[in-house]
C-alpha cells in the first residue's frame, strides 16, 4: 500500500512539473446599461505555471503565450502590415501599446475591415452594457453596436483590450460626445448667459459653441450642423459668423473665420427656421481641426412685433446634428440647447385731478430710454379720445415718458423718469420692479395713472411726481419768506 501511494505521489508531482498550457477565462464589464457590444477576440493566450511548488498565483508565476486567431490573421495581416503571426503578436502585444493613437488607428482599420466582409464571416460574442461577462482572456476588439436611431446623442466606437492575467476587467470606452451651448447677449450688462431681456425692434445677439467627439481622429470625416428654431424673431442671416477655435481656451487670436460657401453654408427655413452646415470638419480647406477644436456660430435676430410678452418669454433653442459613427457615415446622433429672451409693457392710464379722477382724453405722449447716454424715442401717441396707452416690448433700463401735449384746459404733467429692473432665468422672470409703479412678473406688466391739473396749479403725475411737486412748493415759500425778511432788515439799516 505504501509503494502505491509512493507512485501516486510521483504522478500527481510530475503531472504539476509538467502541467500543459491551458486557457484562462476573464469577467468583462464593458460600458453602460443599454449599450451593446460585439467581442473580436483577435488573439487567444495560453497560460502555464512557471513558479516552484507552493507558488503564490501572482501573475509573475505564469507564462503567457499568445496565438493569432486565424478567423482574423488576414485582416490583422493587412492592418498591421506584418507577414507572420509571430511578427503580429509582437506588434500588437509589445510595439505600439504605449502609442494611445496608434492603437486607436489599428482599432478603427480592423473593426472597418471585419464589416467590410459579409455578415456571418466571424463568429464574435454579444455582451450587454455593464454586465460581467465571462470570455477567455486574449487579446479583444470591443466594439459599441448599439443602434442609436440616429435620435440620441450617443457615439459608437471601439476599443481593444489585453485581458491576459486578470480575472476580471472592466472597460469604459471613451465616450467625449459632442455638446452644444447657446447663449444669449444682454445688451444693457453686455454680458452672455441663458437668459436676457429686449426691446421688440432690437438687435439680440447670439452664440452658439460645439465641441467634437474626442475619438475624431477614427472618423474618416465628421459633419457638424447647427440647427436654429425660434419664434418671435427675425433672422439678420448677413450677421452670421463661424468661427473655429484650436482649443477650449477660445483665445480670440487664435481662432479662424470661417468663409461662407467655402468652409460651410447657410439656409434658411421653417423647420428649422435656419441651418449651418459644415459637410466635413477634418477637410476644411486651410483649417487644421483636431478633437480639441471648438466651433461658434454667431449672429443677430430681430425681436419682432408680436414677441411674447411676460413669464412665457421667447425661446431660441439650437439643435446640433453630429457624426456618432466612425463606421457609418449615414450615422448621425443630435444634442441641443435653449436661451430665451424677455420683454415687458407698460400701460398708462391718463385721468384728470378731480374728484371722481375722471379719465381724460386728449393727451398724447412718446416713450424715450437712455441708451448709451442717447434719449432713443421708443414710441408716441397723438392726440386722441384715447385715455389708455401702451408701449410694447421694453427691457430693462432708464426711461422717460412726456406728455407732448395736454388736453384742453389742462397743464401738462412734468417728464416721468423712472427704471425698469428685473431679475431672470431660463425658468422664467423672478421679479419686475419700477419705484412708484405697479407691476406683474408673470404678464411682464409695469402700469400706472397720470394726472393733468388745470389752472395756474402744477401738474401733477403717478408715483414720486406728488411728493416732488409739493416740496418743491414747501422750498418756494420758504424762499420768498426769507427774502421778505432780509428786505425788511435791510430797510431799517437804510434808513
Amino acid at each position: 500500500m505504501k509503494k502505491l501511494a509512493s507512485i501516486f505521489l510521483a504522478l500527481v508531482m510530475i503531472f504539476a512539473i509538467t502541467i500543459p498550457a491551458l486557457a484562462a477565462d476573464t469577467d468583462v464589464t464593458i460600458g453602460t446599461v443599454g449599450r451593446e457590444y460585439l467581442g473580436y477576440q483577435l488573439m487567444t493566450v495560453t497560460t502555464s505555471l512557471k513558479c516552484a511548488e507552493n507558488h503564490n498565483h501572482e501573475d509573475t508565476c505564469y507564462n503567457y503565450a499568445y496565438s493569432v486567431n486565424d478567423e482574423y490573421f488576414d485582416i490583422l495581416k493587412d492592418v498591421t502590415g506584418k507577414d507572420t503571426k509571430a511578427d503580429i503578436i509582437k506588434y500588437l502585444g509589445t510595439e505600439v501599446q504605449s502609442n494611445t493613437a496608434e492603437m486607436q488607428k489599428i482599432a478603427d482599420d480592423i473593426y472597418r475591415a471585419i464589416k467590410s466582409k459579409p455578415e456571418g464571416t466571424f463568429t464574435p460574442k454579444q455582451i450587454a452594457g455593464n454586465t460581467p461577462t465571462e470570455l477567455d482572456q486574449g487579446y479583444w476588439l470591443f466594439a459599441d453596436v448599439t443602434d442609436l436611431n440616429k435620435e440620441g446623442k450617443e457615439a459608437n466606437s471601439v476599443v481593444m483590450v489585453d485581458t491576459k492575467g486578470k480575472g476580471e476587467i472592466t472597460v469604459n470606452p471613451k465616450e467625449g460626445l459632442p455638446s452644444i451651448t447657446k447663449e444669449v447677449k444682454d445688451a444693457t450688462t453686455k454680458l452672455w448667459g441663458k437668459a436676457a431681456d429686449a426691446r421688440i425692434g432690437e438687435d439680440v445677439e447670439f452664440k452658439l459653441t460645439a465641441t467634437v467627439h474626442d475619438h475624431l481622429a477614427s472618423y474618416n470625416s465628421y459633419k457638424l450642423e447647427f440647427q436654429d428654431n425660434f419664434e418671435g424673431y427675425n433672422l439678420k442671416e448677413e450677421s452670421i459668423v463661424v468661427k473655429v477655435y484650436p482649443n477650449n481656451q477660445k483665445v480670440e487670436a487664435d481662432a479662424k473665420t470661417l468663409t461662407l460657401n467655402t468652409h460651410y453654408s447657410v439656409t434658411t427655413g421653417t423647420d428649422p427656421d435656419f441651418k449651418v452646415v459644415l459637410e466635413d470638419i477634418k477637410t476644411l480647406d486651410g483649417v487644421a481641426v483636431t478633437a480639441d477644436s471648438v466651433f461658434e456660430v454667431t449672429y443677430k435676430a430681430e425681436l419682432a412685433n408680436g414677441a411674447t410678452i411676460g413669464e412665457d418669454g421667447n425661446p431660441n433653442t439650437v439643435k446640433l446634428v453630429f457624426s456618432n459613427n466612425p463606421y457609418d457615415t449615414n450615422s448621425t446622433g443630435t444634442t441641443s440647447d435653449n436661451v430665451v429672451v424677455y420683454t415687458y409693457k407698460l400701460v398708462i392710464e391718463k385721468r384728470a385731478l378731480t374728484e371722481n379722477g375722471a379719465l381724460l382724453p386728449g393727451a398724447a405722449f412718446s416713450l424715450y430710454k437712455m441708451v448709451d447716454g442717447v434719449k432713443t424715442l421708443i414710441g408716441s401717441y397723438t392726440a386722441s379720445d384715447q385715455t389708455t396707452f401702451e408701449w410694447l416690448g421694453l427691457d430693462d433700463g432708464d426711461y422717460i415718458l412726456e406728455e407732448d401735449e395736454a388736453p384742453e384746459g389742462y397743464n401738462k404733467m412734468a417728464d416721468l423718469e423712472f427704471t425698469i429692473a428685473a431679475t431672470y432665468d431660463i425658468d422664467g422672470i423672478d421679479t419686475l420692479t419700477v419705484d412708484g409703479m405697479t407691476t406683474d412678473a408673470d404678464a411682464g406688466k409695469i402700469s400706472d395713472v397720470v394726472v393733468n391739473l388745470t389752472g395756474t396749479v402744477l401738474p401733477e403725475t403717478g408715483g414720486m411726481g406728488t411728493m416732488w411737486l409739493i416740496i418743491g412748493g414747501a422750498m418756494l415759500v420758504i424762499l420768498a419768506g426769507v427774502f421778505m425778511i432780509t428786505r425788511k432788515k435791510m430797510s431799517v439799516f437804510e434808513d
